[in-house]
């Protein structure tokens, strides 16, 4: 679980609260991460309205063999 708070209140006069929580497990030569992120930012972004976001995330990370090498 992580949590803080972005402050930019002399330049952009704004300041928000963000934090997540989440699982992981190792299967196999994969990392498995399930995370939901919520914030508490209501803004307006190069993409127009953002609102207040809430988010859930599944990443996955393969683990080469030791050893391998990368292509030259």
């Amino acid at each position: 679980m992580n949590g803080g708070e972005f402050r930019a209140t002399e330049v952009f006069n704004t300041r928000y609260g963000f934090w997540d929580a989440g699982l992981s497990r190792i299967v196999g030569r994969f990392a498995l991460d399930l995370r939901y992120h919520d914030n508490s930012y209501y803004g307006w972004s190069i993409y127009g309205s953002t609102g207040e976001d809430d988010r859930w995330v599944l990443s996955a990370t393969f683990a080469l063999a030791p050893g391998a090498r990368s292509p030259r």
